[in-house]
């Protein structure tokens, strides 16, 4: 009884890379919103952002299980970083919508890994 584990299923790119990716995206996403000059609220459009990168973690989480507790991380690095490095962010109900969103994505990205993870047990099962 031999088990082969996969690494993902569908994507052959490391899950941290995704995560990074991600992150990258979804800002451009937010610049191309900003530029374009759509008559939505600022917070908004942060939302917007929080949830497409929930989505993305879940996404990534079910294709790789593994990395449930760092994509959540690895894609809110352009959210985490104004948090760690400017002194004035905790001051603004901005930090609300960061920590909402990234409790959202770490409840998505655990969500995610449960379904691979279930996925995978079908998988292996159906092989032997």
């Amino acid at each position: 009884m031999k088990t082969t584990a996969k690494k993902s299923r569908f994507i052959p790119v490391p899950s941290w890379i995704l995560s990074i990716l991600v992150a990258i995206f979804a800002a451009i996403i937010l610049g191309i919103i900003n530029s374009m000059g759509i008559s939505i609220g600022n917070n908004t459009k942060y939302v917007i952002w929080e949830a497409l990168i929930a989505i993305a973690c879940f996404f990534i989480c079910w294709n790789d299980p593994k990395g449930v507790w760092y994509v959540p991380l690895l894609c809110h690095i352009l959210n985490l970083l104004p948090a760690i490095l400017d002194d004035t962010f905790w001051t603004t109900p901005f930090w609300i919508i960061i920590f909402i969103g990234l409790c959202l994505s770490f409840v998505a990205a655990i969500l995610g890994a449960k379904i691979g993870r279930r996925a995978a047990n079908r998988d292996i099962i159906s092989k032997e």
